[in-house]
């Protein structure tokens, strides 16, 4: 299990679980090193992450939301989440994990103010509005002491 990655692992074997507990240690330390040789890369921005901050569209991967907490920048896409590190700051990119793998998220931003869309694995989402596209169809809301059809 890897709590702070929200990743969990279920191992079955017919046999050498010595062996495979021995090499948890070792992929630990990979992550761990992984994390440093990154962390050890980054860069100051040169705008404030609010400017990233919002949510971002795609027809076919829905949204993608970015917000401020405290000194990060969070973000959610569906039921995923986590923390947005910075990757290169002079190309405004940042890097989400999303189960394990990361992508780079490159803001296009403006001279001055807010980020105004992101590519990542080849797609472009425009930043929109925070409520879903007039195209996606929305259920009814059931009256009180009605049943639903």
């Amino acid at each position: 299990m890897l709590p702070a990655r929200r990743i969990g692992v279920v191992a079955m074997t017919t046999g050498r679980l010595a062996s495979i507990i021995a090499q948890r240690a070792g992929v630990l330390r990979e992550i761990a090193r992984g994390d440093s040789v990154r962390a050890s890369r980054q860069r100051p921005l040169g705008r404030p992450l609010a400017d990233f901050a919002g949510t971002y569209r795609h027809d076919g991967a829905g949204a993608l939301q970015f917000r401020v907490e405290g000194k990060r920048l969070h973000w959610q896409w569906g039921v995923l989440r986590g923390v947005a590190e910075l990757f290169d700051t002079s190309r405004n990119a940042m890097r989400i994990e999303l189960a394990g793998t990361g992508y780079v998220v490159e803001f296009e931003c403006p001279p001055q103010g807010k980020a105004i869309a992101l590519k990542t694995s080849g797609m472009r989402l425009v930043r929109g509005a925070e409520t879903p596209p007039a195209s996606i169809p929305t259920l009814p809301t059931p009256h009180p002491g009605r049943s639903s059809p």
